[in-house]
């Protein structure tokens, strides 16, 4: 404790959190009776300490809170590179508020296992019912699709990945990735199932909610073709490579090779509209 504590040389209990930091997460995943002593040896990157030796604890998250901020927020992960990448930071980035990465096996049976520190509750920010202060980027002028096209689009979304989603709605909280995929609130163990994919067990694929960010370029043009030629082909497979896309970027995809033959065509697609056109003959 001394040693955490010592702010003028972090590099030795850095030193000490990289060799037995793994047995302190055990310590509060296995005794809840140790809370006290050993939440505040626990050390996170997080998005303003995503860099590889660059580390926050607890005490100095909360201590940099905002006023309007109750909770601790964390985002699990596979590792720093995949996690940075999350969807589920776009609005934490634009609004300039922290997130714990969790990338370690052991992270989400931790966080099973703990309620609160410092009196702030923790929370995964990939939680369906998470109300957030409205964003400083929500003000920006953007195309966006309307009303009535962005309800058609969602219906074409649930007809398309029917009951591999629990539902298509709109994020609120999205600003420069066209989608995610969010956990329902009732979806308790998911921290818990993270863990038990790595360890090798079959618990499946879970079913989550899709949300769609209804200003970005992707989903607006995507609408747009709906209402301009709803039998377009290319319709289907974008709603397929964007529900894939967010499989990945969650880590629960259970077999990405399958998505080779649609990207080709995509490219193919795309590579046509932009080929010189052939006025011959």
């Amino acid at each position: 404790e001394r040693m955490a504590a010592d702010n003028e040389n972090p590099e030795t209990y850095r030193t000490f959190w990289d060799q037995f930091g793994i047995f302190i997460k055990e310590g509060v995943a296995t005794d809840p009776s140790s809370h006290e002593t050993l939440l505040d040896l626990l050390r996170f990157h997080s998005l303003k300490h995503g860099d590889e030796t660059d580390l926050i604890s607890l005490s100095d998250y909360v201590a940099q809170m905002g006023e309007e901020q109750t909770e601790i927020y964390y985002v699990l992960g596979e590792d720093l590179r995949s996690v940075a990448r999350s969807p589920h930071l776009d609005y934490f980035r634009a609004n300039d508020v922290d997130v714990l990465y969790l990338v370690d096996p052991i992270d989400g049976y931790m966080m099973a296992m703990v309620h609160e520190y410092a009196g702030k509750s923790f929370r995964n920010i990939d939680d369906a019912g998470l109300e957030l202060p409205e964003s400083v980027d929500d003000a920006k002028e953007e195309e966006s699709v309307d009303q009535e096209e962005f309800d058609h689009l969602i219906e074409r979304f649930k007809s398309v990945l029917g009951d591999r989603v629990v539902d298509v709605n709109e994020s609120k909280q999205l600003v420069n990735s066209p989608c995610r995929l969010v956990s329902p609130q009732d979806d308790m163990d998911r921290d818990l199932q993270r863990l038990r994919r790595l360890m090798g067990e079959d618990v499946g694929m879970p079913r989550k909610i899709l949300q769609l960010n209804r200003r970005h370029p992707i989903v607006v043009n995507v609408a747009e073709i709906l209402e301009s030629t709803p039998d377009d082909a290319l319709i289907d497979t974008a709603i397929e490579q964007l529900f894939d896309n967010a499989l990945l970027l969650e880590g629960i995809h259970p077999n990405p090779t399958d998505m080779v033959e649609r990207i080709q065509a995509l490219m193919a697609s795309a590579v046509a509209s932009h080929a010189p056109q052939d006025d011959a003959g």
